[in-house]
């Protein structure tokens, strides 16, 4: 397995406005080891931005597209997003990807659009600008 330093190499987790993170997943983990470690380190550094400015909820905009077709969710890396996604100062959390080869992280955001339906809080885009009015950031 990857080392922390390498593992961060294959995501970048950014606050990109006062309340939105952008997080992009720059190379996928077939290793199940190393996928839940990297969904572990975007936990915490999601943990570390929200423990910074206490008084903001922020949106996320997740891309996925960087990754390519072999995109790859372990089980453990989903119970993590999951715990992510069900953050109160998280109110909405836009994937971008390509539904037609991403098909893992789709199965992911399908759970998680079923769990959260009620609230509206997690979408699956095509594209960044779609992603972006979605979490009314123009």
């Amino acid at each position: 397995m990857k080392t922390d330093k390498e593992i961060k190499k294959l995501f970048k987790v950014v606050v990109v406005k006062p309340n939105l993170i952008k997080i992009t997943f720059l190379k996928t983990s077939v290793d199940k080891k190393e996928n839940t470690r990297k969904s572990k380190l975007i936990h915490d550094k999601i943990d570390s931005i929200l423990n910074k400015k206490p008084d903001i909820t922020f949106k996320i905009i997740l891309d996925l597209r960087p990754m390519g077709s072999k995109a790859n969710v372990s089980e453990k890396a989903k119970k993590i997003y999951t715990k992510v996604a069900k953050k109160d100062r998280i109110k909405k959390i836009a994937i971008i990807g390509d539904s037609d080869t991403q098909s893992e992280p789709l199965n992911l955001v399908l759970n998680l659009v079923s769990f959260f339906s009620t609230r509206n809080k997690v979408a699956w885009f095509s594209s960044y600008k779609e992603a972006k009015k979605w979490v009314h950031i123009i």
